[in-house]
């Protein structure tokens, strides 16, 4: 069985709720569970309604029911006994027919209380599963705005195709329906539901409001009007009746039309999501039940793809599980992060002096230094605010973070350039610039766990002294410290890679934050702007892309001072039995380039040894290179 749910917002007035509405449900399912609000305040349970009563609300329902569905029945628990007695003769007899008969439309019915209508429809909806929620109402303009509210939350659990449908002032007399075409999942949803409420031999009308821009608008209009209709129904297509309508008002051409064809229905996909659960205020659908209240108008939304019903699943679970923020943590957490992603004097010196304290450390080779200019880095914020901005769909707080994260990079990486110049002993990189050479995979994951803690941390005014730590593990001005540095001695690959290391990191804090602020409640209701999307998007995509090249062809970067792999293999077969190579490398001594090569074993190499290999080293390097053989001694040296 199929089941549809329909939900009269109140007893009174149904033969006007009821008309369009059944002939609605009629074509998605072969089950329907009709749910009528009560007005009594005095309700505080469900109650079931007898469809076979003699008068009462029961009744009232049960005619509507002959009069739009014809051949209807009861649902087996509201018979008695063995279902023959009460019951409407010829369905009976049509539930009894042959096998291959369609089965009949059954129906049931019960009355909600007001207060608590829209918790039993969700969990009636748990219940049952349905293929469709129809929800009528007599005037949707006039709808309270704490009943607005409610409807609104409703609907975000409702993963089915939905109507809502509103009333006209009279029982439509004709069976025409007219569709204002959109493009999108909801429009289409409109287009296929007016296809399937309009018999085979005859035909609707799609509507398309095209700006009067230039002279052949009406042109254009029908040639986007055509593949609208021919990509929602394919070869249903020609059932459709199409009309243009030039007007720089979508709502008054609309009116026209409708003043023009009389529908019997107007049918509408919702221009965005969760805009049928809302009043629709300002809206072309607002002003258009505004001005033609004696026509019923519908408007339609597709049922929920998956991915959007296991995003809505995660809120719920975070809801749930996660602490979350209060307003006024809210505002205090927009403020600070808006406020220090400025680019001011105060970022500025900050960064500058980080950069340099940072320089100084990677020349002198000091952890601690280095470590001091983490905490000094203001870097951290603007990408919490890039995190931000994307999570509130905030295009202002992005430009100004993006801006102040480019700023700041190309101040660091300026800064460590000149460092680099400026020190005349700095000739070749340290181990500590080694060390932030290419990233690593592992590097990605630290990232984002900093950029997880850091925003979470900057949520909490009671964690906020976590983000020194913070700052320490994500590590952003070193890696730049590093990429001025080597430039300035001509070891591109190292600066490539330190860069790298440094995109690797912002693009990690940066998605990491945005999740973090998510989790704790911080939504855009709004559904944000394009652009913060399409970043999102991006940004997404690039750690993507990152993560691969480091998991499958990460480069190896080779330090001016190393000897490789293999040239080290070749010194190691110029050995004696009882010798062996520990080390091969340049080293500066009193300015000249010497290549050290370091041999152990229980006596010293001998003339021959030390030939050979200065011969090696010679067609590696060129015969000018000054090589320089050391021994270290070790008893029962293993053999190559």
């Amino acid at each position: 069985m199929t089941a549809v749910l329909l939900y009269v917002d109140s007893t009174s007035r149904i033969d006007l709720q009821l008309p369009w509405a059944l002939r609605i449900a009629a074509k998605r399912g072969d089950e329907l569970h009709i749910f009528l609000r009560s007005e009594a305040k005095a309700d505080q349970e469900v109650k079931r309604l007898d469809l076979r009563a003699e008068e009462g609300p029961g009744k009232e329902l049960a005619d509507q029911l002959d009069l739009w569905l014809p051949g209807w029945v009861p649902a087996k628990e509201q018979q008695d006994g063995d279902g023959s007695e009460g019951a409407k003769p010829d369905a009976a007899e049509g539930a009894d027919g042959p096998e291959d008969e369609a089965p009949p439309l059954t129906a049931r019915g019960y009355v909600l209380p007001g207060k608590s209508a829209m918790q039993e429809l969700l969990t009636r909806l748990r219940e049952c599963k349905p293929v469709l929620f129809v929800g009528t109402q007599l005037q949707l303009e006039r709808e309270e705005a704490e009943s607005s509210e409610r409807r609104r939350r409703m609907m975000r659990h409702v993963p089915c195709e939905v109507v809502l449908l509103r009333a006209g002032r009279d029982v439509p007399d004709n069976d025409h329906v007219l569709v204002p075409s959109a493009r999108g999942p909801h429009g289409s949803a409109a287009l296929r539901m007016a296809r399937d409420l309009t018999p085979e031999d005859s035909q609707f009308t799609a509507l398309l409001v095209e700006p009067p821009i230039g002279r052949e608008a009406g042109q254009v209009g029908a040639r986007i009007l055509s593949r609208i209709v021919q990509r929602a129904l394919d070869d249903d297509a020609s059932r459709a009746q199409r009309a243009v309508r030039v007007h720089d008002q979508v709502h008054v051409g609309i009116l026209e039309e409708c003043d023009e064809r009389r529908p019997g229905l107007v049918l509408m996909g919702v221009s965005k999501r969760g805009a049928i659960g809302q009043r629709l205020r300002g809206t072309v659908a607002q002003r258009l039940l505004k001005a033609n209240e004696q026509h019923t108008v519908a408007f339609v939304r597709a049922a929920v793809p998956l991915q959007s019903r296991a995003r809505r699943w995660l809120e719920s679970y975070l809801q749930r599980t996660v602490p979350q923020l209060e307003r006024d943590a809210r505002i205090d957490l927009f403020e600070r992060v808006q406020s220090n992603s400025a680019w001011d004097f105060d970022f500025l010196a900050l960064m500058g002096l980080a950069t340099l304290i940072a320089s100084a450390g990677l020349i002198e080779n000091s952890a601690a230094v280095i470590i001091g200019a983490m905490l000094v880095a203001p870097l951290m914020t603007p990408l919490l605010g890039m995190g931000l901005a994307m999570v509130q769909g905030n295009p202002q707080l992005l430009r100004l973070a993006s801006r102040t994260v480019t700023l700041g990079f190309i101040l660091a990486l300026g800064i460590g350039f000149l460092s680099g110049m400026a020190t005349f002993r700095f000739v070749t990189p340290t181990p500590e610039m080694v060390a932030r050479d290419w990233p690593q995979l592992l590097d990605l994951t630290i990232a984002f766990a900093a950029g997880l803690a850091g925003a979470y941390t900057s949520s909490r005014p009671s964690l906020i002294a976590a983000l020194p730590g913070v700052a320490i593990a994500a590590a952003l001005v070193p890696p730049i410290a590093t990429a001025g540095l080597a430039l300035s001695v001509g070891d591109f690959d190292l600066a490539g890679g330190a860069v790298l290391l440094f995109l690797i990191n912002a693009v990690a804090i940066v998605l990491a934050t945005t999740f973090a602020l998510w989790a704790v409640g911080i939504r855009d209701v709004k559904e944000g702007s394009a652009g913060t999307r399409r970043v999102g998007a991006a940004f997404i995509f690039t750690l993507t892309a990152l993560g691969l090249y480091l998991a499958i062809a990460r480069p190896q970067y080779l330090a001016p001072n190393e000897v490789s792999g293999p040239i080290a293999e070749r010194f190691a077969e110029r050995l004696d039995d009882d010798q062996r190579l520990i080390d091969a490398s340049f080293d500066l001594g009193d300015g000249a380039r010497v290549l050290v090569i370091e041999v152990g074993g229980p006596r010293r190499p001998g003339a021959g040894t030390i030939a050979s290999l200065t011969e090696a080293a010679g067609e590696e390097f060129g015969p000018d290179v000054p090589v320089r053989v050391t021994h270290r001694w070790e008893s029962g040296a293993a053999a190559r």
